[in-house]
């Protein structure tokens, strides 16, 4: 796998998931999709859907990066997931 195409985002995005054995941090929409997808902590929640919508419009190029990483870390907050680097 070509690893240069999980970083697109400016700014990772910390989150604790356990079916990744904790802390992870995430920095793409291909990443984003794939976590949301295959590992995510709950399956559903606005937040939740309005990510999986916003990764697929960007996997088409029908959206930003910056709105899939913005979508992303309100799914995470939702599922109380969110990591708060200081």
């Amino acid at each position: 796998m070509d690893t240069s195409l999980l970083i697109d985002w400016p700014a990772g995005v910390a989150i604790n998931l356990e079916a990744l054995g904790g802390p992870f941090m995430v920095g793409s929409t291909r990443e984003a999709a794939i976590l949301l997808t295959d590992c995510w902590p709950i399956d559903h929640g606005r937040a939740f859907i309005h990510a999986l919508e916003v990764c697929a419009d960007a996997l088409e190029e029908e959206a930003q990066d910056e709105d899939v990483r913005r979508a992303f870390v309100e799914a995470a907050e939702e599922a109380h997931i969110l990591m708060h680097l200081q």
